[in-house]
């Protein structure tokens, strides 16, 4: 475990300096607003207050539109909802803007193979009409999670 906290706090940082780098028009005042917006968001998760937690992480966001970790947290928020493919569309963002982020990869692989196991309560009628049930979304969820462990994400 402590490796993967150390392997994160690594990526968050990366992070922030790839922020800080790629979005010039984005004032410090304004990043600062936007990391204690990010952080009220994690507090929200602890709380299991999705909503808020997602307000949080769209204002985060409006302030600092390269915001890596805010999408990334959005993106899990989303999983906790069950609304996949926003949560897919945030880790996309994520990587888009920082293709060496694994955590991303990893949670975008997680939402591929909850989508493949959803598509399975179909089998029946899936099967006969399109081949092996959410079989794409596993494929899909095996490229993230190999990228993710590339990068060097263990968790």
């Amino acid at each position: 475990a402590p490796a993967t906290a150390r392997t994160e706090l690594y990526n968050t940082l990366k992070n922030i300096t790839l922020t800080r780098q790629s979005a010039p028009h984005v004032t410090p005042a304004m990043r600062d607003a936007a990391t204690t917006l990010n952080n009220r968001g994690v507090a929200y998760d602890k709380a299991g207050e999705y909503d808020r937690e997602i307000d949080n992480y769209d204002e985060a966001i409006r302030m600092n539109p390269d915001y890596v970790t805010a999408f990334c947290n959005r993106g899990k928020a989303y999983i906790e909802k069950g609304q996949y493919d926003h949560a897919i569309a945030d880790f996309d963002e994520a990587i888009r803007l920082n293709p060496n982020f694994a955590l991303a990869f990893n949670n975008r692989g997680v939402v591929y193979q909850a989508k493949g196991k959803k598509e399975k309560s179909r089998a029946g009628f899936m099967q006969k009409t399109f081949g092996t049930p959410g079989q794409e979304y596993f494929e899909k969820a095996k490229v993230d999670f190999a990228k993710a462990r590339q990068l060097g994400y263990k968790g």
